[in-house]
């Protein structure tokens, strides 16, 4: 009983809370409306309302008594309409707010009308049709999320001690194709979060390290970036063996890494936040897709020999086992390799229906030229793969690719303004004729999601940004997204792209909405998985990929 909360009992964060919550009066859903617009005051002045008061107390009484804040005494350049906004929505009596979040919703409309020239004036906010982008719950965190997204100018210029980050990825090494454009990403997303007034007022400072490719690279990194750069977050990894190797650098230090990619799951570390898709939000709803939609009923794996496509393709056997169809077989080739040969051999002497394409890096290039040039197209044998996306297409054949599929939960041909808005933005500081992928909105994505749980948090101690991302929402590129509290994993909508001349994709089908993360498969028990983990990493001598000239193709 000592944890329920009693009647009469103060609950909430001082500088959001509303005067209601702070003398312990019956408060309803106008009370959240009150907190979110004290989150955007903060997000446009870079400061808590009242943050001139010295203690906790002296900031509940100017939330009942003192005038209502005004954002342009901190930031002459903010908005009249979103100074409407936070006088309306912070009102001392609830009478006087906002109704309802429709209502909201057309304050912050007004705002982007304003910016764009549109709306002279100050004006009352009228009543909207409602707010597609918030539901639920959190929603202190989930306006900050929305807002990093899609508002966009006039904030203060960041000052003050930067907050370090680190970038740890691949800039050389078979993995340098597929990781230097989620570098990009990563940093764009930095580039527009300090545009905007930064996080808490501060710039972000990104360490950027090269992993090579390699995992002890990745290991040495994260050691430098935890304790030598004293960066606050990590956000980085591609390969599963990369991040593996360095999560017990981050147990052991109690620090956070943010981890942009799909990946097999069977994995949940309290300092890892997964904002790539767990295996039932990427191969089994494509395995799922093949099955019913597509009629096929006999598959070939190949994958590189690391720990990603080995255990993928064990949640695989289990899922097409349950479908009653058929593993002709399954080839694991040395990540990086240009032998392909075994695993084209492989293929043609058993004819599937359809490749199931777990290869990672470079190897995707030698695989499908090999593939095109002993006859083998999507028309005869068509391939799904789990790691081609945008990029790894252009350095293939388009015209040659196009018919196969990949499973993703990001395209960049997804028809959406947030999406065309995040492609333009990348373009204008990439260049024109830059591609994007799944990872690289990811890895935006999760940058903004922790610039909003690090405001919210009100800290950049890596503890308290943790527990602040956990429940984090907001709305990307690719949809709606938040991270999941019981496993720090995001929910993601999975998608299957058909690959077009252009080198972009069709989307040919995607879940209706946004699916709840299951890191361990139900086809075995969490037990099961780990001990089967561990015996793949005892087998290849206490590492996460095969050593090399052991690693064992099996047909």
């Amino acid at each position: 009983e000592l944890g329920i909360t009693r009647e009469g009992q103060i609950i909430g964060t001082p500088s959001y809370i509303s005067p209601e919550q702070c003398e312990s009066r019956p408060a309803d859903a106008r009370s959240d409306i009150y907190s979110l617009g004290a989150s955007y005051y903060k997000m446009l002045t870079g400061e808590r309302p009242f943050a001139d008061q010295t203690t906790a107390v002296a900031v509940m009484y100017a939330h009942c008594n003192a005038e209502r804040p005004d954002p342009r005494d901190k930031n002459p350049n903010v908005p009249a309409a979103a100074t409407e906004g936070v006088r309306r929505a912070m009102a001392t009596r609830p009478i006087n707010r906002y109704k309802n979040m429709a209502e909201m919703e057309q304050a912050l409309a007004d705002v982007e009308r304003e910016l764009a020239g549109d709306l002279p004036s100050r004006r009352t906010p009228r009543r909207g049709s409602g707010m597609g982008w918030i539901a639920g719950g959190l929603l202190v965190t989930l306006i900050l999320a929305v807002a990093f997204w899609f508002f966009g100018r006039g904030s203060a210029l960041p000052s003050g001690e930067p907050i370090r980050v680190g970038v740890l990825h691949s800039l050389s090494g078979t993995m340098a194709d597929s990781e230097r454009p989620v570098v990009h990403a990563t940093l764009l997303a930095i580039e527009m979060l300090n545009a905007r007034g930064g996080v808490l007022g501060r710039p972000v400072e990104p360490i950027v390290v090269d992993g090579r490719s390699r995992a002890e690279s990745f290991e040495n990194g994260a050691e430098r970036l935890i304790n030598e750069d004293h960066v606050v977050t990590v956000f980085g990894c591609w390969t599963s063996e990369s991040r593996k190797t360095i999560v017990p650098v981050f147990e052991d230090a109690d620090h956070l890494l943010i981890y942009p990619v799909q990946y097999e799951g069977l994995e949940e570390s309290p300092n890892v936040i997964y904002v790539g898709a767990a295996p039932n939000q990427q191969i089994l709803p494509a395995i799922d897709w093949l099955h019913n939609e597509k009629k096929m009923r006999t598959f070939f794996m190949v994958g590189s020999d690391y720990v990603f496509p080995r255990m993928a393709g064990e949640i695989i056997k289990d899922r097409v086992g349950e479908l009653s169809g058929e593993i002709l077989g399954e080839i694991y080739l040395p990540l990086g390799t240009r032998d392909v040969d075994p695993a084209v051999d492989a293929v043609e002497k058993a004819q599937p229906d359809v490749i199931l394409n777990l290869i990672n890096g470079s190897t995707n290039v030698a695989f499908f030229e090999e593939l095109r040039s002993r006859g083998v197209t999507p028309e005869e044998i068509p391939s799904l793969s789990f790691s081609v996306g945008e990029a790894e297409l252009a350095r293939m054949d388009p015209d040659a690719m196009a018919g196969d599929y990949a499973a993703w939960n990001y395209f960049q041909s997804i028809d959406s303004p947030a999406n065309a808005e995040f492609v333009k933005a990348f373009r204008a500081k990439y260049g024109p004729h830059q591609v994007i992928t799944d990872p690289m909105e990811t890895a935006y994505a999760g940058v903004m999601l922790w610039a909003a749980a690090v405001t919210e948090a009100g800290s950049t101690d890596p503890v308290a940004i943790r527990r602040a991302m956990r429940g984090v929402r907001g709305e990307g590129p690719s949809g709606a997204i938040r991270i999941d509290p019981a496993t720090q994993h995001a929910y993601k909508t999975p998608r299957i792209g058909q690959i077009r001349a252009d080198g972009q994709f069709d989307i040919v089908w995607q879940a209706e909405q946004p699916v709840k993360p299951e890191p361990y498969p139900t086809s075995r028990t969490a037990a099961e998985w780990r001990a089967a983990l561990t015996d793949l990493y005892r087998g290849w001598q206490n590492q996460w990929s095969a050593p090399p000239m052991q690693g064992k193709n099996k047909k």
